[in-house]
C-alpha cells in the first residue's frame, strides 16, 4: 500500500503543469456540462464568438493541447475537466464541435486523438479515482493533528471579550474570518455539541465547553445560529447542556 501511495504522489506532482490552477481542484465541471446555456458560453469563447470568463479563457488555452498532444502539460485532474467539456460540446453542440475541429484540427491530423477522448475520460477518472484513494489512505494513515500550543491558552481572554467572543461566533456560522485559533474550534465545535467532544482532549473540552457556555449567555442570536447548524431539530439538547455543566465553569 505504501508504494501505491508513493507511486500516486509521484504521478500526480509530476503531472502538475507550470500555471497554478489549484482552483480548480473542486471545479464541478458538471455545473457546465450539463447546463447548455453554459456549455454554449464556453464554446463560443473556444471560437471567438464571445466573451471569454476566466474559467472558460483557461479551458480555452488547454483545447489546443488536448486535441494535439493529449494534454501533454496538463495535469490529470485539467485533462478530466477538458475531456468532459469536449465530450459534451461533441454530443450536445455537434454544430460548434465541427467548428472547434476545424479550427484547431483542420486536415483531420489529430483524429485518432479526438475519437479517443471518451475512452481517456474513463481512464482519467479511474486514475483521479487510485490517486485520490492513496492520498485519502496517506491522509488516515498520519497521527493526529498537534494542539499541544492549546495547553496554556488562556481561554478567559476571548470570553470576557464580547468582541472576541463574537469574532469566534462568526467563525463558527460562516459569517466572518476565521483565526487559525478559531478554525481549530470550529473543528471541535460539532463533536463537542453532538458527542461531548469524544475525541477531545480534555483540555480541549474545557476550552470549546467555556466559549459555548459563553455564547449562550452573552450572544444568544449567534448560539441560536450555531445550534441550528449542528443541532437543528434539538436532539443534541440534553448532551449539551450536560456538556457545558461538566467542562464549562
Amino acid at each position: 500500500m505504501k508504494l501505491v501511495i508513493i507511486l500516486a504522489l509521484v504521478a500526480f506532482a509530476a503531472a502538475r503543469p507550470d500555471g497554478d490552477y489549484s482552483r480548480y481542484e473542486n471545479f464541478e465541471v458538471d455545473e457546465t456540462i450539463s447546463n447548455l446555456r453554459l456549455l454554449k458560453s464556453f464554446v463560443y469563447c473556444f471560437l471567438d464568438r464571445g466573451k471569454c470568463t476566466p474559467e472558460a479563457a483557461d479551458f480555452k488555452k488547454w483545447v489546443p493541447e488536448v486535441l494535439e498532444t493529449d494534454c501533454a502539460k496538463c495535469s490529470e485532474h485539467q485533462k478530466s475537466l477538458i475531456a468532459q467539456v469536449l465530450e459534451a460540446i461533441s454530443q450536445k453542440l455537434p454544430e460548434e464541435w465541427e467548428e472547434l475541429k476545424k479550427k484547431h484540427n483542420p486536415d483531420g491530423k489529430f483524429d485518432d486523438t479526438v475519437r479517443d477522448l471518451p475512452e481517456k475520460l474513463t481512464y482519467l477518472s479511474v486514475m483521479k479515482f487510485i490517486i485520490m484513494s492513496a492520498l485519502l489512505a496517506l491522509a488516515a494513515a498520519r497521527p493526529g493533528d498537534d494542539y499541544s500550543k492549546y495547553d496554556n491558552f488562556d481561554i478567559d481572554e476571548v470570553t470576557n471579550n464580547d468582541r472576541l467572543t463574537k469574532a469566534y461566533a462568526h467563525c463558527f456560522i460562516g459569517e466572518g474570518k476565521c483565526t487559525p485559533e478559531g478554525l481549530d474550534f470550529k473543528k471541535w465545535i460539532p463533536d463537542a455539541l453532538q458527542n461531548k467532544c469524544a475525541k477531545c482532549s480534555d483540555k480541549q473540552k474545557v476550552l470549546v465547553a467555556r466559549i459555548i457556555k459563553a455564547l449562550i449567555e452573552r450572544l444568544p442570536e449567534e448560539w441560536k445560529k450555531l445550534n441550528k447548524l449542528h443541532n437543528p431539530d434539538g436532539k443534541y439538547d440534553e448532551t449539551i447542556t450536560e456538556f457545558v455543566k461538566q467542562y464549562g465553569n
